[in-house]
């Protein structure tokens, strides 16, 4: 009873006296006159062999080539219409293809083949089928039992936000030697290394000396007064090295200090990143300063200031002897009028 119920899946011709029950696909083949392809194909190469008779010609209107069957995937379409393939549904509003007619289907023109919904014609909830994927969407699906065409409508994944990228670019630089002296070369390494996840492109370094230090030579793009040079791509991890050599053709100060950057068109402004590098140079000798204050001796002029002529004391002793000596000569005088009057008044 199963074996039948297998052979008359894509018909309805015992639709009406059997019970509907899942049925395994592989259990057989669909041999009765529905089937697109009689009793089906359950392996690729079987549905090759069976492109045969107007097979091909079924399969081409619904847009199924032979050459695709390599690619084929292993899903299953339900009878609510829907096209299952690699655990997720990837189209709805299913349409099968049988040979022949019955309630609910539409013929198709110059085919002999009829239109229907699966709930119409599968007697079983899901059956196993061949499906063809195309830039990750639904094209087409082939029943295995009964090699019956399936149509339906691609379901678009949603899009899943691409992970933003944060681009990113490190400069680093180091020189040979630390110390030197005048017109000594010595050497600069200059590394740039793509720190972020994302690649970057025309990356361009430059560096221009101060003027105490004149370029003399390097790996590429090296002139007296200025190193250029440009990476076209830089995958993310990526690095690329530069050297320059150089000297110090003037002593400004006993360190000199030398700066590279870098730019890249992914990321927004100028200097990316920068690095800087010093060499040092022996101490200028500086002439002596005397730290000693000189003297200065000025002429004062001393101006001779007269002395006043002493005073006579004034003491309390010398006011008491005029006031004694006045009051006498006062008394003398008055003693000497009244005798002098008395003697003329006789």
């Amino acid at each position: 009873m199963r074996k039948l119920l297998a052979a008359l899946v894509c018909s309805v011709g015992l639709l009406l006296v059997l019970p509907v029950q899942p049925i395994s696909a592989q259990t057989a083949g669909d041999c009765d006159d529905n089937a697109v392809i009689r009793c089906g194909a359950f392996t690729t190469s079987e549905l090759q062999a069976k492109m045969t008779g107007d097979v091909p010609n079924i399969y081409a209107h619904y847009g199924i080539n032979s050459a695709d069957f390599s690619s084929l995937t292993t899903g299953s379409v339900r009878s609510d219409g829907s096209v299952w393939a690699n655990g997720r549904q990837v189209a709805s509003q299913a349409i099968s293809v049988g040979r022949q007619d019955m309630p609910g289907s539409t013929p198709v023109s110059g085919l002999g083949v009829y239109e229907r919904p699966p709930s119409v014609s599968f007697v079983s909830n899901e059956l196993t089928a061949f499906i063809k994927m195309t830039n990750g969407q639904f094209a087409y699906a082939i029943i295995q039992v009964c090699g019956n065409p399936i149509k339906a409508t691609p379901i678009t994944q949603q899009q899943v936000p691409a992970t933003p990228q944060h681009p990113s670019v490190a400069i680093t630089k180091t020189v040979s030697k630390s110390s030197v002296q005048l017109n000594e070369q010595f050497t600069y390494t200059v590394t740039v290394r793509n720190s972020g996840d994302q690649a970057l492109t025309n990356a361009v370094i430059t560096d221009t000396p101060p003027a105490a230090i004149q370029f003399v030579s390097g790996s590429t793009g090296v002139t007296e007064r200025q190193f250029s040079a440009t990476i076209a791509s830089l995958p993310v991890g990526g690095s690329q090295t530069f050297t320059i050599n150089a000297k110090v053709v003037s002593q400004t100060a006993d360190q000199i200090i030398n700066t590279a950057c870098v730019n890249t068109v992914e990321i927004a402004g100028d200097r990316d990143a920068c690095a800087s590098a010093a060499v040092q140079l022996p101490a200028v000798a500086t002439p002596a300063v005397s730290t000693t204050t000189p003297t200065v001796t000025q002429a004062v002029a001393v101006q001779q200031v007269a002395t006043p002529a002493k005073l006579p004391a004034t003491g309390a002793d010398t006011v008491l002897g005029l006031g004694v000596s006045t009051a006498i000569a006062a008394y003398v005088g008055s003693l000497l009028h009244r005798r002098l009057r008395r003697r003329f008044l006789a």
